[in-house]
């Protein structure tokens, strides 16, 4: 997934957004020469969906975010064509299944036209956006998490029909907790049984030509735009996070959906009407981690930085550490301080140091 500018839309510690967008660069031009075959990135509407953002603003966003990743790539160097066939994107699939279809719709349209007309880009598969679904986390409920199992079994079809490329389907369980085996099988068998007993997968883009998802499209599309136009005012994506107004604008949208649902406007079934009192028994497994798995990896991660060259170690940090206060080329360094056995946590101290860390505050 290799995210390293989230700090708009997830609430925790993060470099600061234009030295993220560095780091996601430097990977990708890495990736580029070294391993071409990899997917370097995917950019993430989910998290901005699960932000509390809507349908157009998870759209736009995500667009105007891949317009500054690709910026930054070209920047260090790199031809359009040469990396963006490897990025990829993460969306959610949301309760509004017309909209969720319209917005899918509407993102390969725009991907196509952004690297075509604004990247110049040549080869078809650098304008094919590559779409994994995630289906809707925050719509699930505790109350009555059975319920769960219709949503995300809608959402998963709705998908499909939508014409993704993969599909990750929620446990019932995900508003309660990691999902035991039992219930991870069941998304499983969503999947499964949308595969191989609907038949609907054997259709690209069914819903094509349906007037009213057609003009739907349509106006999610210029709605999208009329968005990036505005970030573009702004002087683009990170520049418009910095500010805080892309937070902002999330925010507001979270507060307006919970006043629509505590007023009762948005129906949330089993929340806000249609309630039961609910036995304990009826509620579903729970899933415990034993405590013995964390003694584990502690001990093992102790016994490795005691038997390595702690010398060695050291040196391959501190060149990492120069490379970065010289704004060099990161990743041979990063692979270095790997080889000398330097533990993730230590590389990412190191990155902290020089990038900085901390929330957003704005």
């Amino acid at each position: 997934m290799n995210w390293l500018l989230k700090s708009f839309c997830v609430d925790n510690p993060d470099f600061p957004p234009r030295n993220a967008q560095k780091l996601t660069g430097q990977l990708i031009r890495y990736s580029t020469e070294q391993m071409p075959s990899w997917n370097t990135t995917n950019l993430s509407g989910y998290l901005i969906r699960e932000a509390g953002s809507n349908a157009i603003q998870e759209l736009a966003f995500t667009m105007a975010w891949g317009i500054a990743v690709i910026e930054q790539c070209i920047e260090y160097g790199l031809a359009v064509d040469d990396f963006a066939p490897r990025l990829g994107f993460q969306m959610a699939f949301h309760n509004d299944f017309f909209e969720e279809v319209a917005k899918l719709r509407a993102h390969r349209r725009m991907w196509a036209k952004i690297l075509r007309e604004r990247f110049g880009a040549e080869s078809k598969k650098s304008m094919q956006a590559r779409i994994h679904i995630h289906t809707a986390g925050d719509t699930l409920l505790f109350q009555q998490p059975q319920n769960n199992i219709v949503r995300v079994a809608l959402q998963t079809l709705g998908a499909v029909m939508a014409g993704v490329q993969s599909i990750h389907t929620c446990a019932y369980t995900e508003s309660v907790q990691i999902p035991t085996p039992e219930q991870s099988r069941l998304a499983l068998r969503t999947q499964q049984i949308v595969l191989h007993e609907t038949n609907v997968p054997k259709v690209a883009d069914p819903m094509g030509g349906s007037w009213y998802l057609e003009e739907l499209t349509d106006r999610v599309e210029q709605a999208a735009w009329d968005v990036i136009d505005e970030i573009d005012k702004k002087g683009g994506f990170v520049a418009a996070i910095e500010s805080g107004w892309v937070k902002g604008q999330i925010v507001d949208e979270l507060i307006r959906k919970h006043e629509a649902i505590d007023s009762g406007e948005l129906v949330r079934v089993g929340l806000n009407r249609y309630q039961v009192e609910e036995a304990p028994e009826s509620r579903p497994d729970v899933f415990t981690v034993p405590p013995e798995i964390e003694q584990e990896a502690v001990r093992r991660i102790t016994e490795w930085k005691r038997d390595r060259d702690q010398a060695a170690t050291r040196r391959a940090l501190d060149e990492l550490h120069r490379v970065g206060e010289a704004d060099g080329y990161l990743m041979p360094a990063i692979l270095e301080a790997v080889r000398a056995q330097a533990t993730q946590g230590e590389i990412m101290d190191v990155l902290k140091d020089v990038y900085g860390w901390g929330f957003v505050t704005n």
